[in-house]
């Protein structure tokens, strides 16, 4: 349990409830059972237990952005108190103190291989040596010899750049830079107070990089890599920020890119990747997980599958149209037919059409439960109206064929539907 001034926490805190507890029994005897306050008598009179943890409702950790307060242990089991000021009216007493000051820069903020402040230059034959404070060889400005050095200064208050200058760096040594008098880009010239990066190599590709940190224009934090020439043409390699003319953020990387679980082995992982195939250039967009495809959606012509699945679709609509087309020629036929059947008859003949074929056990055969209505159907047609095949392409051999009702004949027994051939339909 902490302790303070030799006391325990949980005994001092105890100790100020029970000051504010003798206040109220000096009022207990003005009050009701039903009183409020005596309530809180009741509730604040239970054993008391502070836990490893004390933490207002606003608290956020961090030290520059953090807010409210918290008393705990960290992670190593040290006790902790986080909060705004501390006020102290006799004395304190530290082991050790630790200050993190909070520091800011200006414009856009360079991390590269190095730089420095110009304290100095010395002009050479054909180039400038520029000085810098190496704080008695504690401090190396990072730069060597085929990196490029890179100073640019903005005038906040007429928003333009007034001084800008790209020069190859030709030498250095403990405290100073030697940067190329000819070889350079921009017309501006070292001088005392000059802040200079490094920020590119002409031929050492782990030197070329750098990050770019713009608070202004909404904020930006850029990625740039093999800068080796006075231009960042297609240097971008990764980003982030805000758009300030639209507010949106934004976010991209020209390259691989990774997402989701670890373990990609795992059945069970999600993610989303982009990357070279093993042994090619070209890319590969992998993902696993789950899609939602909205309306509006289009690009399907672009998935590896779809092709073969057009092709399926394709032929299945063909087929259709392919049956349409026989059913309309049976149609034709058949009407053909009746007419002669009719003829052949009283005009008493009945037809009737059904995806299916016809047995005595199906309608409308089923209908007929007596001799009479049997024998008075003699005669009657069914056509089969199922198209050839079916949208997944299965065949059906009976589809546009026709049958009439007959009683038996050497071949059957009983009434029974008989298969009308070519032959026959006009018999």
């Amino acid at each position: 349990m902490p302790t303070f001034a030799g006391i325990h926490v949980k005994d001092f805190l105890f100790s100020q409830y029970e000051l504010a507890l003798r206040k109220i029994l000096q009022l207990r005897s003005r009050i009701g059972e039903n009183n409020v306050i005596l309530r809180l008598y009741h509730l604040i009179a239970s054993k008391i237990e502070v836990e490893d943890e004390i933490v207002s409702s606003d608290y956020r950790a961090g030290d520059f952005a953090g807010a409210g307060m918290r008393f705990g242990r960290d992670a190593n089991g040290d006790s902790v108190g986080v909060l705004d000021r501390l006020v102290v009216r006799k004395s304190a007493q530290f082991n050790e103190v630790v200050i993190n000051q909070i520091t800011f820069h200006a414009g856009e903020n360079v991390f590269s291989c190095g730089g420095f402040e110009c304290t100095a230059v010395e002009e050479l034959e054909s180039s400038y040596r520029c000085f810098y404070d190496n704080r008695e060889g504690r401090r190396y400005s990072g730069l060597a010899a085929g990196d490029q050095a890179r100073c640019q200064r903005y005038d906040a208050a007429n928003k333009n750049v007034v001084k800008y200058y790209w020069r190859l760096v030709v030498g250095a040594g403990e405290n100073y830079v030697d940067l190329s008098k000819e070889d350079c880009d921009g017309t501006g010239t070292p001088e005392a107070g000059d802040n200079i990066v490094q920020f590119g190599s002409r031929t050492d590709r782990t030197r070329q990089s750098a990050i770019v940190i713009d608070p202004k224009h909404g904020g930006s934090v850029v990625v740039l890599a093999a800068i080796d020439s006075y231009t960042l043409s297609d240097r971008n390699y990764a980003g982030m920020g805000v758009d300030p003319r639209t507010g949106r953020a934004y976010v991209y990387g020209y390259g691989d890119i990774f997402f989701g679980d670890r373990d990609m082995d795992d059945p069970d992982s999600r993610y989303l990747l982009f990357r070279p195939r093993s042994g090619g250039e070209a890319s590969d967009f992998r993902f696993r997980g789950h899609v939602s495809i909205t309306g509006g959606s289009s690009g399907l012509d672009n998935f590896t599958e779809w092709s073969g699945k057009q092709e399926q679709i394709d032929d299945a609509a063909k087929k259709a149209q392919d049956a349409a087309e026989q059913i309309t020629e049976a149609e034709r036929k058949w009407a053909a037919d009746i007419k002669v059947l009719q003829d052949q008859v009283d005009g008493v003949i009945e037809s009737f059409s059904y995806p299916y074929t016809p047995t005595a056990a199906n309608y409308p055969a089923s209908e007929w439960d007596t001799e009479g209505k049997k024998q008075a159907h003699v005669g009657d047609v069914f056509y089969n109206i199922q198209p050839a095949y079916d949208a997944d392409g299965t065949p059906n051999p009976d589809a546009g064929k026709a049958w009439r009702w007959s009683p038996d004949d050497a071949e059957h027994s009983g009434y029974h539907w008989h298969l009308i051939a070519d032959s026959d339909a006009v018999k």
